[in-house]
């Protein structure tokens, strides 16, 4: 079953490929946006809103990579604990194994515009 995107995914997504400066993760290509090139890749899935929109549980993986990085789990975690570090791993892996409620959608996405701000200082 697909997981369907709202505001709140898009606006997460948008934080990510700019934070990781339009730049696959993986295989470092760069692009230019808007693109549907360069995607938020999530490590741990995203049905658990706990860890959905968690900073630590996404990054800007190409399409191919990211393809790619779906069949290979190992991978994928690897390139996680390269990018945010085992604690930060850890963490997020504990928060999807954690069955939590939904998350303030209108909150978070207040947080997420207020991040995207402090990356263009």
């Amino acid at each position: 079953m697909k997981i369907k995107t709202n505001t709140t995914d898009r606006l997460f997504s948008l934080y990510i490929r700019t934070r990781d400066n339009w730049t696959c993760c993986r295989c470092f290509k760069k692009y230019i946006p808007p693109t549907n090139g360069l995607q938020s890749a999530h490590n741990f899935g995203r049905r658990v809103h706990a860890t959905r929109w968690h900073e630590h549980n996404a990054a800007a993986i190409c399409t191919g990579c990211h393809t790619y990085l779906d069949g290979h789990e190992k991978e994928r975690h690897d390139l996680f604990i390269n990018k945010f570090g085992e604690r930060e791993f850890k963490t997020v892996r504990a928060l999807h194994d954690i069955p939590k409620g939904k998350v303030d959608q209108i909150a978070k996405r207040q947080e997420l515009r207020e991040m995207l701000e402090s990356l263009d200082t």
